[in-house]
């Protein structure tokens, strides 16, 4: 009977023990009153679940704990949780070595401000970023995210309407290496260079973005300097002056910089400005599209196909729209010229 109770009394302190490293889901506003309190609250591999709402924090920081910070999602999969620094700082502070365990997710990450990006700034620290929209949030570098020594992973996002005083309006990577996919940059703005992205000395990995509306003294679209950021997949779209932008200052013999290369690979540039500046060499792979890419219909450049652009090939072509028969006037002629093959070709 000791002999039983010994091996009972075993197991309930190894379930305990077991239990006590149980991933637990703490609710804010309902077990946390706010999220700053839940991430002190936490451990490893807890969920943080952040009710529909707005919420004025700002300098969240996991410190250096692998957990889930996501919110809610209404029912038509748009998002409910919205964090509006309200210019107090960064929204986020990520500077404490987190791996990708630490993950913002499902959130609207607004109102930042700081010298080093408003939205998500990544020191030395490499977090999972998915399905959030970082939307107007300002600083000198790194408007929308900032990675120094960092390797995050940006996925499935909208980087909108962000503003650097200096580079980087969407992200700013600076000796970093992110990867970023399944992401749409647009409508940021730099000062200097990089109005989508800035890589300085950074080889960042893009897949599958559209990044478009972007501006810049330079790199509109994106600014890599000593960088060799590979794009597969990506449109490039209406970004100004210019959508790709390289610098190098590499010299071999002072030591300085390094190789780099911009590589497209089955990307798509348009836009009636400058697609590709500066003195960094591209490398060209598999099926690049690059031009005014009014090729596809879209003859008037408003973003859709529809009887503007049909006006727009007539005023193109000097044919007024109702000169069916294009002999300079609008007469009788044109009517019996369409009544002429009325139902032609339609199944009655």
């Amino acid at each position: 009977m000791k002999r039983m109770s010994a091996i009972v009394a075993g197991l309930l302190l190894a379930f305990v023990g077991t239990s006590a490293t149980i991933a637990d889901t703490i609710h804010v506003p309902a077990d946390q009153p706010t999220i700053a309190a839940a991430i002190s609250a936490s451990v490893n591999g807890d969920v943080i679940a952040i009710a529909a709402g707005a919420y004025f924090e700002h300098s969240l920081n996991p410190s250096g704990k692998a957990i889930t910070i996501q919110g809610t999602l209404n029912e038509d999969g748009t998002l409910a949780s919205t964090i509006d620094a309200q210019q107090g700082g960064s929204v986020f502070v990520i500077n404490t070595v987190e791996g990708n365990g630490t993950v913002i997710k499902d959130l609207v990450i607004t109102g930042g401000s700081a010298s080093a990006s408003g939205g998500i700034s990544c020191f030395f620290s490499s977090p999972t970023i998915s399905d959030c929209t970082i939307e107007g949030n300002t600083a000198d570098y790194g408007g929308g995210i900032y990675c120094e020594y960092s390797s995050p992973t940006i996925s499935d996002c909208t980087i909108k309407d962000n503003s650097a005083a200096n580079l980087g309006g969407g992200i700013f990577s600076v000796y970093s290496d992110p990867t970023i996919s399944g992401c749409t940059i647009e409508g940021n703005e730099a000062s200097s260079g990089g109005g989508g992205i800035s890589c300085n000395n950074s080889n960042p990995t893009i897949s599958d973005c559209t990044i478009e509306g972007n501006t810049a003294d330079y790199g509109g679209g994106i600014y890599c300097q000593d960088s060799s950021p590979v794009h597969s997949g990506c449109t490039f779209s209406g970004n100004t002056p210019d959508n790709v932008y390289g610098d190098s200052d590499w010299n071999p013999l002072r030591g300085e910089g390094g190789p780099s290369i911009i590589t497209l690979e089955n990307c798509t540039l348009c836009g009636t400005g400058e697609h590709i500046a500066g003195n960094i060499p591209i490398l060209h792979l598999g099926d690049n599209h690059i031009s005014d890419c009014i090729d596809d219909g879209d003859l008037d450049g408003d973003g859709d196909v529809d009887t503007d652009d049909l006006n727009a090939l007539h005023d193109a072509l000097g044919i007024n729209n109702t000169d069916v028969n294009n002999n300079g006037c609008v007469d009788i002629d044109d009517l019996l010229y369409v009544i002429e093959d009325w139902n032609e070709g339609c199944t009655p």
